[in-house]
């Protein structure tokens, strides 16, 4: 792997992309700009804070190391998030469009084996005939 192109940052990238061309969200930084609106919209709904934080990786400023201790239990964080509101994205509700990559069949596979090997003998003839 690339490390002047990490996996995470094209998936964030790709993410992005679909966000802007596919749902038509315009004005926005997607992937930083979700965690704004969560924590805005949080407030809005009451969303207790300690849940709000711990979804979006955050600690209140005043936290200590108690703020470390128990567990956080699904339920707890399933009440809390059932405050929020569903956002109705038009194009969710549309059928996908189809894949852009075409998918080779086997003969199609076939055929471009044989078309390079054949390539490769033309190639090898030449190198011999070179000598």
């Amino acid at each position: 792997m690339d490390t002047g192109n990490p996996q995470f940052q094209e998936v964030a990238e790709r993410v992005g992309e679909w966000v802007r061309l596919g749902l038509g969200v315009k004005n926005v930084q997607p992937n930083h700009g979700w965690r704004h609106r969560f924590k805005s919209v949080a407030r809005h709904v009451k969303m207790d804070r300690e849940v709000e934080g711990f979804i979006t990786g955050h600690r209140p400023k005043d936290a200590n190391a108690g703020n470390d201790y128990g567990d956080r239990w699904i339920k707890t964080m399933s009440a809390q998030i059932e405050k929020y509101p569903r956002f109705n994205i038009a194009p969710l509700s549309k059928k996908p469009a189809p894949h852009k990559r075409h998918r080779r069949t086997n003969a199609e596979v076939a055929k471009a084996k044989a078309a390079k090997e054949r390539r490769k003998a033309t190639r090898a003839v030449q190198a011999i005939e070179a000598k």
